[in-house]
């Protein structure tokens, strides 16, 4: 195949069904409802996820070196296979823990890095827009996994859904396996872009992990990152029960059945995962017009939004406004990884972008503790969201003060 798009749409299929890690905040409900374990419990089990998922994408990135990307994804179907089926059948937070947190992150953090590796080398000269494509998948299978699950659970039972969604994850992870391979020497792009590409290449550096890590740009760049990941996750991780809390206090909490407040919830809760695959292409779009610099103040920008519209909407209990907030949050945090992916490849290059971008996205396992973590255990101790929501408008008011300092450094 030599048309570049082909690669592209598998890109996004194969993103479409690794992203359904996100949908956490839905997937927990039942399995709170049948042991009782606390929000930071729960919480703990998704953080160790994103922190999987980010050491996924390490040894990903070092292990392209020697192994082809379409045994890593092969590896992949096995692991969330795995992961799935023992999730379906926990009995104790130890094998949730396992199942889900460890084995399914892993998985997930492999194939991420296996399909942006690949695929944004078939697009030199929109590495923007391409990751933002690539991620708006990622973003988008919260939004159609959750309703979903919640039907299959309805009908069938959660541990069963469980097992299917394993099933489901593990093909497509082996059919995505014959569209891991880069384009070769021989591989004529487009004509009109054949002159990007060649200047992109042109003025492109290459600078090795170790010496990335050795610069003020990359520290300020992974401080930032760290700030608003943890403000993204604290919001996606407890989003169906915040939308839940504000819900049943609200007028509209009397008038529906549980089923039916259920059903509608998780669209809601959905929301953020929809615009947060929004927010992918259109900060990847704004990346390849504007440059990192502006596009890294236009995604802090709209986290301190977002923020304060959700804290407001917890202080009055407006549901609308919750509604409101998750989308504008689930925007702001789509910005996040099309950052990470279109920054590190601009400002260290290509060559070693593999392993680069995983070390990068290590900002995301500091993140996947403190965020989701803050805020269960900030609720469990006050019982409101109102605090975390707090926290997040102070991260990301931090968050801007690294982007000044990162702009004299770019």
């Amino acid at each position: 195949m030599k048309n570049r798009w082909t690669y592209a749409i598998a890109g996004v299929i194969v993103m479409l069904v690794a992203g359904l890690i996100y949908a956490w905040s839905v997937f927990r409900t039942p399995i709170a409802a049948e042991f009782g374990w606390s929000a930071s419990q729960l919480s703990l089990n998704f953080s160790l996820c994103m922190a999987m998922f980010c050491l996924g994408g390490l040894f990903a990135g070092i292990l392209s070196k020697k192994i082809p990307y379409r045994v890593i994804v092969l590896a992949a179907a096995v692991f969330i296979l795995v992961g799935f089926i023992l999730t379906s059948r926990v009995q104790s937070l130890g094998l949730l823990y396992f199942g889900y947190g460890f084995l399914s992150g892993l998985a997930i953090g492999l194939v991420y890095n296996a399909v942006l590796s690949t695929i944004l080398k078939w697009f030199p000269d929109k590495p923007g827009l391409i990751s933002g494509i690539l991620l708006m998948g990622f973003g988008f299978s919260a939004m159609l996994v959750s309703p979903i699950f919640t039907k299959m659970s309805q009908n069938i039972g959660w541990r069963e859904t469980f097992v299917i969604l394993g099933i489901v994850a593990a093909v497509v992870f082996v059919l995505a396996s014959f569209f891991m391979k880069a384009p070769g020497p021989d591989y004529k792009f487009p004509e009109s872009k054949k002159k990007k590409a060649a200047a992109a290449n042109v003025a492109e550096v290459d600078i090795p992990p170790t010496k990335m890590i050795q610069k003020v740009a990359f520290w300020c760049f992974f401080v930032w990152g760290i700030l608003l990941c943890a403000c993204g996750l604290a919001v996606n991780s407890q989003a169906y029960p915040l939308a839940e809390g504000v819900f049943l206090g609200s007028p509209m909490g009397d008038t529906m059945t549980a089923a039916a407040m259920a059903g509608m919830l998780s669209v809601i809760v959905s929301l953020f995962s929809v615009f947060n695959g929004v927010g992918r292409v259109l900060f990847g779009a704004l990346f390849d017009r504007k440059g990192g610099v502006v596009t890294l103040f236009a995604v802090t920008i709209c986290f301190i939004i977002a923020g304060v519209i959700m804290a407001a909407a917890l202080s009055f209990g407006s549901f609308g406004l919750v509604t409101f907030g998750l989308i504008f949050m689930g925007l702001s945090y789509g910005g996040m990884p099309t950052m990470s992916s279109a920054f590190t490849r601009k400002t260290f290059g290509s060559k070693n972008y593999p392993i680069n971008l995983p070390i990068v996205n290590l900002n995301l396992l500091v993140a996947s503790f403190v965020g989701p973590t803050m805020a269960a255990r900030m609720f469990d101790a006050a019982g409101s969201y109102l605090g975390p929501m707090l926290c997040v408008i102070v991260f990301a008011i931090i968050a801007l003060v690294c982007a000044v300092l990162l702009r004299k450094r770019v």
